[in-house]
């Protein structure tokens, strides 16, 4: 059997891969027949069609010491005083203080964040 098919039994269905699907779609290719192979043995499965994503997703939400970075670059030690005074007032006052510093992080220095 071809990699780019895999028999799930537990959920009924037949997983193909992206290029095995636009082979498969040609009349009389080996794909074509393996699949009306796999149609005929399991009448009762489902097809499913793999979708592989090749790009990593970005994560877009700097980590604090990236903020720190731009701040330095872009603001100075002023601002960087600020930001860890941000930091510290956001720790007290929240669970979840990444919001509160990013919100703040993101209200300053937006088009340098993008930039960097």
């Amino acid at each position: 059997m071809n990699t780019n098919v895999k028999v799930d039994i537990l959920h009924k269905t037949i997983t193909v891969s992206q290029k095995f699907y636009r082979a498969s779609m040609m009349p009389y290719s080996a794909e074509f027949e393996e699949l009306l192979n796999l149609q005929r043995r399991l009448p009762d499965y489902a097809i499913d069609l793999a979708f592989v994503s090749r790009k990593p997703k970005r994560n877009i939400n700097p980590t604090y010491e990236q903020m720190r970075q731009i701040v330095m670059r872009y603001g100075g030690e002023t601002e960087l005083k600020e930001l860890e005074q941000v930091i510290a007032e956001a720790r007290c006052v929240s669970k979840c203080p990444y919001n509160i510093v990013r919100g703040w992080f993101v209200r300053r220095h937006f088009d340098d964040a993008i930039a960097a």
